[in-house]
């Protein structure tokens, strides 16, 4: 296996200039110059097409996103590109039986611990913010939805 990586390696220092370089992966420069780069001047396949691929099937980011347009039905401000900040127990309750199928009978205690769990999450062009680390130590969590993409005007 090391003899591999370093076949790999050794073909990325010298044809650094003859290797087509592959789609950005953010943040991660180094990693696609020596070891992206040269695998795909190798005849691999690229991983970062691999990863939209697992994306587009992933569960659940699916229904990451069926809740978040949901959301953005209930709760958008007009006019804005976010939503109303609305604790979990002021969500409504299409939404939280989107998190939650069994919603009524466990009150709102999956909702809950999902929404903390989705702190930050960025899917079909919505991000879930919060302020958990901006308020008071009592002070229930508000979460709220902005949009990072124009929306299709059938979305409106």
């Amino acid at each position: 296996m090391l003899r591999h990586l370093l076949v790999i390696w050794k073909r990325g220092r010298q044809h650094h200039d003859e290797i087509k370089e592959g789609e950005a992966l953010t943040s991660f420069d180094q990693y696609c110059h020596w070891v992206r780069d040269p695998l795909l001047g190798l005849g691999c396949k690229d991983p970062i097409k691999r990863i939209d691929e697992l994306k587009l099937a992933d569960p659940k980011r699916e229904l990451q996103l069926t809740v978040f347009r949901e959301w953005w039905r209930a709760h958008r401000v007009v006019g804005e590109l976010r939503t109303a900040r609305v604790t979990a127990h002021g969500l409504s309750t299409d939404v939280c039986v989107l998190i939650d199928p069994d919603y009524g009978a466990n009150s709102r205690a999956a909702v809950i611990s999902t929404l903390a769990s989705w702190r930050g999450v960025r899917v079909g062009g919505f991000v879930l913010e919060h302020n958990a680390d901006r308020k008071g130590k009592h002070s229930p969590t508000k979460y709220w939805l902005t949009r990072t993409e124009d929306l299709p005007k059938d979305d409106d």
